[in-house]
């Protein structure tokens, strides 16, 4: 491509119309490389997604509420630009029932069901049915721990309500390593480990989320080549046609090995944390997209 910069369109939601600080970063430092790059909410109905070369999500944390006009936008956007990741990936993606189908495919995942209602009636039955004295309880469809609830043995109240639950929810075992060891993040670009970061839960409470807005800490942790590889392998069954440009894996210990418990692939933290080199690492990644 001659003659002007390459054009980069990072995707937001309506709440975030600037970005969060992650897309904020990583516009700047793509600036500073050569590219042409701005940041334009998904639901904005006056822009031309045509004008962009390549177009990437980040922070459209907005879409749970609106999801069928998402994955619609998606569509059509896709049809204007490169959108990144797919419409196929995105859709697929959504709704955390796409464990159960890794888990199907020799993938070791954290064990996972799925409830249309998680009445207390119907975790208690779950609970002797599975022998899980202590459950997790997240909307199917859902982001950054929003609606996610951890359900202790003898409590009688039903979950936290939340706008994701016309979707269902899903229940997991509550793996208590995830205070000890902490859950791992890999972020996969183009389809291999970057880079990984532990999250931790706050110290008081009993609220076991791991993100900051909840109180969770994260940290940069060097790479591990178990945590990796399973990354990998998850990858490779999530994304049979292809690696796509960016993924991250959520990994934590349970019966003494890595097991996934989540694959994002929509619009997740990449934790780039303010760090030049892995908004780099994106930034040849993308440059390898463009037309030649």
């Amino acid at each position: 491509m001659t003659g002007r910069a390459a054009r980069l369109r990072l995707v937001t939601g309506r709440d975030l119309p600037a970005g969060d600080p992650e897309t904020r970063f990583l516009s700047q430092v793509l600036s500073e490389t050569g590219w042409s790059v701005d940041i334009a909410v998904w639901s904005d109905p006056n822009i031309a997604w045509g004008d962009a070369d390549l177009t990437v999500l980040r922070s459209t944390w907005d879409y749970p509420d609106h999801l069928d006009a998402f994955l619609a936008w998606c569509d059509r956007a896709a049809g204007q630009t490169a959108l990144h990741n797919p419409p196929a990936l995105v859709a697929g993606n959504v709704d955390k029932r796409y464990l159960t189908a890794l888990s199907r495919s020799g993938v070791p995942v954290v064990p996972t069901r799925w409830l249309a209602e998680p009445t207390p009636a119907a975790l208690a039955a779950l609970r002797t049915a599975e022998g899980w004295p202590h459950l997790v309880v997240k909307p199917a469809v859902g982001i950054d721990g929003l609606g996610v609830h951890r359900w202790p043995a003898g409590e009688e109240r039903a979950p936290i309500a939340y706008a994701g639950r016309r979707h269902g929810w899903i229940v997991q075992p509550y793996v208590s390593s995830v205070r000890t060891h902490g859950e791992r993040s890999v972020v996969l670009v183009d389809g291999e480990a970057a880079w990984s970061v532990e999250k931790r839960p706050g110290v008081d409470g009993p609220d076991i989320r791991v993100q900051e807005r909840w109180g969770g800490s994260t940290r940069s942790v060097e790479s591990d080549a178990e945590a990796d590889a399973l990354a990998g392998r998850t990858l490779a069954a999530s994304c049979p046609d292809g690696a796509p440009l960016y993924a991250r894996v959520d990994l934590l210990i349970w019966e003494g090995r890595w097991h996934v418990t989540e694959v994002e692939l929509i619009e997740p933290s990449l934790y780039l944390l303010g760090i030049r080199a892995r908004a780099l690492t994106l930034d040849a990644a993308l440059r390898r997209r463009l037309d030649p």
